[in-house]
């Protein structure tokens, strides 16, 4: 690579990084979740417009009757919330040498074991290599080696897969370490009978 180039690409870096900037202020100007028009069942708070995602990068689409299968993750970081995850699966380095196209989940438990969600379900986000065409992520924001799952966070993660199951009555629910090897999700989670 020359120095032109390498100067490019630097460049490139630098306005990449601008825009995360820019988003991640918009974003706390009005960064309070909102609910979902209200139904009966737990809230879900929609981040899906106003979280960070690539400039040029789309996740593919399908039809809802392709999804089959749920997949729980955690976060593994003590601290990141929805916006920093969104922020750094955009940035280059993840995954893929330019990113991703925005956050790899369709839902995410925070803290206060709210449901988020953050990818409308036809998006076939990337949260479980070669898997992704027929999945659902679901990430609960926390590093579980060390501590359990706290309560509010279990109550949130069991009102999410209740509600999910209602529009999706044989969808199976799985552990990203079904799939991979990987410590993920640590936290315990007993996943009831699936015909």
């Amino acid at each position: 690579m020359n120095e032109f180039e390498q100067r490019v690409q630097k460049v490139a870096r630098y306005v990449c990084c601008f825009f995360l900037l820019i988003s991640v202020i918009a974003m706390m100007v009005d960064s309070s979740p909102k609910q979902v028009a209200s139904s009966p069942g737990p809230v879900v708070y929609d981040l899906t417009k106003k979280i960070a995602t690539h400039s040029a990068k789309k996740y593919a689409r399908r039809e809802l009757s392709e999804i089959t299968t749920l997949v729980l993750h955690h976060s593994a970081h003590p601290s990141m919330d929805v916006y920093d995850i969104a922020n750094f699966h955009v940035c280059e380095d993840y995954l893929q040498k330019e990113g991703a196209p925005g956050i790899a989940y369709h839902f995410i438990i925070d803290f206060e074991g709210r449901i988020v969600q953050t990818n409308s379900l036809d998006r076939i986000s990337w949260h479980v290599s070669q898997n992704n065409d027929y999945t659902l992520g679901i990430c609960v924001l926390g590093n579980f080696k060390k501590k359990k799952l706290p309560k509010k966070q279990q109550k949130g993660l069991n009102q999410l897969i209740e509600l999910l199951k209602g529009k999706f009555p044989n969808l199976l629910i799985k552990k990203h370490s079904d799939f991979k090897r990987t410590a993920c999700p640590s936290y315990e989670y007993k996943i009831a009978d699936q015909h």
